[in-house]
């Protein structure tokens, strides 16, 4: 449930571009989560469901890194390794740019990536 509520959130930032939804100036929350340095290409360029989900997910586990935590992370399923894979990479480049947060537990087999197509 909590994947989905960050998914909300993060469509809702998205779909406001520079402005609010009555026309003011972007809050801090949308300035950061616009910052965050997301990937040109995905492994999932290919499918538009699975690069949004994980673009979503890069950049919730980036502000992970970074001790922003809004929403703990999916439970990992075979039905999301795209946004789990999304998570741990945006999670790795948020500590590569300085974030201190660990990785929670439940992550720590997705580290390494056997399957190209997940």
């Amino acid at each position: 449930m909590a994947r989905y509520a960050s998914v909300i959130l993060a469509a809702l930032v998205l779909s406001f571009g520079q402005t609010g939804a009555g026309g003011e100036p972007k809050s801090e929350i949308q300035k950061k989560w616009d910052a965050i340095p997301v990937p040109a290409k995905t492994p999932f360029d290919a499918d538009a469901r699975k690069k949004g989900e994980y673009l979503v997910s890069y950049r919730d586990g980036y502000t992970w890194a970074h001790g922003t935590h809004l929403a703990c992370p999916t439970n990992p399923a075979d039905h999301n390794l795209h946004a789990i894979r999304g998570w741990v990479e945006g999670w790795q480049a948020g500590v590569k740019a300085g974030g201190q947060s660990d990785l929670p537990a439940k992550y720590a087999p997705y580290l390494a990536w056997r399957d190209a197509g997940k």
